[in-house]
């Protein structure tokens, strides 16, 4: 298998790290405001629709400033 391209790589790095922290934020928000009950899946995953493409924006954003 070959490397990803390192025009690529500046994309694909943030929206990793993004995905992780928007699956872990989104529903550890998502429990503390609305608790935990059958209906939870479902609002974890509208909170996570809204909150991914905003953490990967935010990540691609600052990553770089943060690498300096």
């Amino acid at each position: 298998m070959s490397k990803l391209p390192a025009q690529y790589w500046r994309f694909v790095f943030p929206g990793v790290v993004a995905l992780g922290m928007a699956v872990f934020m989104s529903g550890v928000v998502t429990a503390l405001n609305t608790g935990i009950d059958p209906d939870f899946p479902r609002r974890w995953l509208n909170s996570f629709a809204v909150a991914y493409p905003l953490a990967w924006v935010a990540a691609i954003i600052w990553a770089p400033i943060a690498m300096r």
